[in-house]
């Protein structure tokens, strides 16, 4: 196994979990909790539901037993996303907003927390929690989005809290800066030109932003 390979498994056997845990106890202590995180995320890439909850197991022991640490506050959003894709939103946007305010107590920390809380939030058209998202949006209004589905993202929030609000000027001009962002077929850097693209909209996410595009 190449040396950086024990803390990126997408397995999660006993096998798995005693050889990690030997080989982070080795480990330097200031790295340690980078290297639960990492290995929390691949497990979060399969997207298997067994290997979601032993990546909470792993987030879980970043926040807990490296509180101090600046993984502790990326740890937070990792984890939000774990719970959203095992379909536990309340509790996943009680993480998100956990994320949020750790990035009060790291500043130099910031993820991409406020704008996942905020698509999933108008996505599904949770409309007890727009104000809170409208707020949110505000605060971090001024950070960067270099890349194309994060633009996406920014501009789709923006178009329908603007169509709640009945404002059809802005949510047009927010539904077609969306639409535009997901047809990007490059990123703008020229090394890696198709990181950070739309790769799938909802079908209904789509409809929406199309009718409000045409005004």
């Amino acid at each position: 196994m190449p040396k950086d390979d024990w803390f990126r498994r997408e397995t999660w056997s006993r096998e798995d979990q005693a050889e990690f845990e030997r080989r982070l106890a080795r480990s330097r202590p200031t790295s340690r909790a980078q290297y639960l995180r990492i290995q929390a995320v691949h497990l979060l890439q399969t997207r298997m539901p067994e290997l979601l909850r032993a990546a909470l197991t792993l987030l879980d022991r970043v926040v807990t037993e490296y509180p101090k640490d600046l993984q502790a506050a990326l740890a937070l959003t990792d984890r939000a996303k774990c719970l959203l894709a095992l379909g536990e939103w309340p509790a996943a946007a009680e993480a998100f907003r956990a994320a949020l305010a750790a990035e009060t107590t790291f500043p130099s920390v910031r993820s991409d927390a406020y704008l996942s809380l905020a698509f999933e939030v108008v996505t599904r058209n949770d409309r007890v929690l727009f104000d809170e998202v409208s707020r949110v949006c505000f605060a971090h209004a001024s950070e960067p989005r270099p890349f194309p589905v994060q633009q996406f993202r920014w501009h789709a929030v923006q178009a329908l809290l603007a169509d709640a609000e009945q404002n059809t000027e802005v949510a047009r001009t927010e539904a077609s800066a969306a639409l535009a962002a997901a047809a990007a077929s490059e990123s703008g850097f020229r090394y890696h030109r198709t990181l950070g693209l739309v790769r799938c909209v909802p079908r209904e996410i789509e409809k929406r932003l199309r009718r409000l595009a045409i005004g």
